[in-house]
């Protein structure tokens, strides 16, 4: 299945690639007439045309901030230090987590953006759970989503040390 998710993801990228790779080479074409063999030239400007603007689009799309704003819902405010993110969605499972320190403001924000207000609480029915491990408050949740069978996010938070740890994974 996994597979077969990978052709599916390679034909629906193939196909907007192949579109700006023609536009590319018709604009490539016309910068390029006078020269001496426009049309090679042209296809080898559209073709690294397409590949840093794809490889640009890459690297904005998944940087840390856009993770965290795709995360919680906002963009990571001035306080927050030391970002990292990572994840991948591929067909029926997916995975992100997120590591960052900030002050007790925007991690209170994170914490209700994700699991409520916040407070200490155990929920069997809707499946979230709080809890206190030493110096660090784990918030735990579970629930069926439109684009999995069942997602799962966890948050762990240090007041003392101000450290955030947010996983989230889905799947089918």
């Amino acid at each position: 299945m996994a597979f077969l998710n990978l052709v599916f993801l390679l034909v629906v990228g193939f196909v907007p690639l192949s579109i700006l790779t023609g536009i590319f080479f018709l604009v490539w074409r016309l910068l390029l007439r006078k020269t001496k063999q426009p049309n090679q030239a042209a296809v080898l400007a559209s073709l690294g045309s397409t590949a840093a603007f794809a490889v640009g689009t890459f690297l904005w799309l998944f940087r840390p901030a856009a993770r965290f704003e795709n995360a919680f819902g906002f963009p990571p405010p001035d306080d927050v230090r030391g970002l990292t993110a990572s994840g991948f969605i591929l067909g029926d499972h997916g995975e992100r987590t997120i590591h960052f320190r900030a002050s007790e403001a925007t991690a209170r924000r994170v914490i209700e953006a994700c699991f409520g207000d916040g407070r200490p609480f155990r929920d069997t029915e809707t499946g979230r759970s709080s809890e206190q491990v030493g110096r660090t408050t784990v918030h735990e949740r579970m629930y069926e989503s439109e684009a999995f069978a069942a997602e799962w996010q966890e948050l762990h938070w240090g007041p003392v040390e101000t450290a955030v740890r947010y996983e989230w994974e889905g799947f089918d």
